[in-house]
């Protein structure tokens, strides 16, 4: 009798990864003003909605308000009114829920990105956020993963 071994394999998607909580912050608001929020609700990145359309238009990485920061430190300068919207990333990178975490990997490689946005195909809207941390940790938890 020849018995078969079958491993079965689930592609894993980014929205089995994501973080399904959306912190958004407006493109007006005072960076000094943001700082908590990333301590707050332990994240590194914060999409940046437009208050008239809605519409996601950057992304706040911690990093970006810390650069921001050291260099007005290394200024000497007060000039702490500087807005989000001074210091967001764009365009921002955004994947239907169902896309394999290998294609978010490799997104995230090739742009020199830490966070892509998850968008539900059925609503058209933004549910959740995935992070190259979020890859490294299941990666580091996992010993197998489906890659294409």
């Amino acid at each position: 009798m020849n018995i078969k071994n079958e491993v079965i394999m689930k592609l894993v998607t980014i929205s089995d990864l994501m973080s399904k909580k959306l912190i958004t912050i407006d493109p007006d608001e005072r960076v000094m003003d943001i700082i908590d929020l990333f301590e707050k609700y332990k994240v590194h990145h914060l999409p940046v909605k437009d208050k008239k359309s809605k519409e996601i238009i950057g992304m706040v990485s911690d990093k970006d308000v810390t650069s921001f920061l050291n260099i007005m430190r290394l200024m000497s300068s007060k000039n702490y009114s500087l807005k989000v919207e001074d210091i967001m990333t764009t365009p921002i990178f955004a994947y239907y829920e169902d896309v394999g975490i290998d294609q978010a990997a490799k997104a995230m490689l090739d742009n020199k990105i830490h966070a892509i946005l998850v968008v539900s195909k059925e609503k058209e809207e933004y549910i959740g956020i995935i992070t190259s941390t979020d890859l490294l940790k299941y990666l580091s938890e996992h010993k197998q993963y489906h890659v294409q």
